[in-house]
């Protein structure tokens, strides 16, 4: 595997032209291509029968592959992705083509979660900030241009600055999977567009036996607590309407962990959510109310509970106060106050049972803490990963197994321990640049960065938000900006 070298370009709406993409990489040498010749020959550089996603599939034919998406609301989206210096295929009901392995892709932020799972595939570093403390990042002002354009997008639409750039939408297919593993294959998808196939089934049958490892276990020694995972759909003090947060997807892992899920209805009432919180033994709270939250005891407080005796009502306060189990997922952050957790945990299911599994069983006094679940009523703080922890996402060095469990033996693989990306058709090999184009002025790069562009991401994260409106369309209205990550 390898880790490249990061940059990072902030760049105008007055971007111009870009240059055309350039097609290298592969099997087939320029000027080499054999008409006839199966080059997906061998079952390895072939994606597989998929165990859990349902949302896309691909067919392969002799120098390309048809890839399909459903995404819930629209009609299925069907590309061909062609081995470089191949002719370009022609199929009825199919006019997008991309020449593959990819050497820049862009993502925009509506699909920001895409960067996980090409991440995981060790496409690109998992170090940004140190690339930015080692001064191997640029950062471009007003009037800036892109050099290159991308080979593929994913997103909901080009943004300025990446003329005849192909985007396709992803986000709402993958969060229509309703379950952790189902998510979590979607790594085979991005792995398509780097003839990666075969680095992405090893890594995700990793991926699959650590999570039901665990799970197994969860469920041999079932735990008896009932969990809430929840959500404010405003921000009244209190709130009067709630709901259970991404119900398919909690509920099951709940499930996997051995736990009981408690499930609310959308727009259910303060009186009927707080039955339900008396019913219930663990809480994850996780409504949005802004970057950097500093979300506290006092803040639940407000939100659900307008009589201070409904709380001695609800057992996952218990008796001990700083033992009490409820969890915020927002503990890791970077220093610009991203959470790691909106747009990492859907490529790492088994980190995240893993985390939830230790949540559960939280003792103030263990002063173990976990990577995303920050217990607040301990009073947790929210951790900015600097520069100086290179690679947070390394789930080797984070995993902890509880007594009588031992899953070592399928923890991911860390980086050259086998895995490789790109198999007998090559993978990318160029270094990576990662651009965030933005329709507007940027003024000072680094506050917009912070505190617009990403406080976007969260509000994504709810959905459509309870004070009306979808965040996307919205946010780009009152902000007037669009913005995309490259990576190269």
């Amino acid at each position: 595997m390898h880790f490249w070298r990061t940059a990072v370009a902030l760049i105008s709406a007055l971007a111009l032209g870009v240059a055309s993409q350039t097609c290298a990489g592969g099997p087939i040498q320029n000027g080499e291509f054999k008409e006839g010749r199966n080059y997906f020959e061998n079952v390895s550089d072939k994606m597989g029968i998929l165990s859990y996603a349902k949302n896309f599939d691909v067919t392969y034919h002799k120098a390309y592959k048809i890839v399909t998406v459903r995404n819930p609301s629209l009609s299925p989206i069907k590309f061909i992705l062609h081995l470089c210096n191949s002719p370009k295929p022609t199929e009825e009901g199919v006019s997008t083509t991309i020449a593959v392995p990819v050497t820049k892709v862009a993502i925009a932020d509506s699909d920001i979660y895409s960067s996980a799972y090409i991440e995981a595939l060790y496409v690109t570093s998992p170090c940004l900030l140190k690339q930015l403390a080692d001064n191997q990042t640029q950062v471009y002002g007003d009037g800036a241009i892109l050099t290159g354009s991308a080979n593929v997008g994913f997103g909901a639409a080009s943004p300025p600055g990446s003329p005849g750039t192909v985007f396709i939408r992803t986000e709402e297919a993958i969060r229509a999977e309703a379950s952790p593993l189902a998510r979590a294959e979607w790594l085979k998808f991005f792995a398509l567009f780097y003839n990666g196939e075969d680095a992405a089934n090893a890594l995700f049958t990793q991926v699959e036996k650590l999570y039901s490892c665990q799970s197994a276990f969860a469920k041999v020694s079932k735990s008896t607590k009932r969990v809430a995972w929840l959500r404010a759909e405003n921000l009244n003090k209190p709130a009067d309407k709630f709901e259970s947060y991404d119900e398919a997807y909690t509920s099951t892992l709940i499930s996997d962990a051995g736990m009981e899920p408690l499930k609310l209805p959308p727009a259910s009432s303060r009186d009927k959510t707080i039955e339900v919180l008396k019913q219930t033994d663990m809480l994850v709270e996780d409504t949005y109310i802004g970057v950097m939250s500093n979300y506290s005891w006092n803040t639940l407080s407000e939100l659900y509970v307008a009589d201070p005796r409904d709380t001695l009502a609800f057992p996952f306060v218990g008796t001990k106060g700083l033992d009490s189990l409820v969890f915020k997922p927002d503990r890791w952050r970077t220093i610009f106050g991203v959470d790691n957790y909106i747009y990492h945990h859907w490529a790492q299911p088994d980190v995240l049972l893993n985390d939830f599994l230790f949540a559960s069983e939280y003792n103030v006094r263990l002063n173990r803490h976990g990577r995303w679940f920050r217990a607040v009523a301990a009073g947790d703080e929210e951790v900015a990963i600097g520069a100086d922890k290179c690679s947070p996402d390394d789930p080797a060095a984070t995993l902890v197994f509880p007594p009588g469990l031992d899953c070592s033996a399928h923890v991911v693989q860390k980086p050259g321990a086998g895995l490789s990306t790109g198999g007998s058709h090559g993978g990318s090999a160029a270094g990576i640049t990662i651009a965030v184009v933005l329709a507007a002025a940027l003024g000072v790069v680094i506050f917009i960065f912070r505190f617009d562009i990403m406080d976007k991401f969260h509000a994504f994260k709810e959905g459509r938000m309870g004070h009306g409106g979808d965040p996307i369309d919205s946010w780009s209205r009152t902000k007037g900006r669009n913005g995309a990550i490259e990576l190269q």
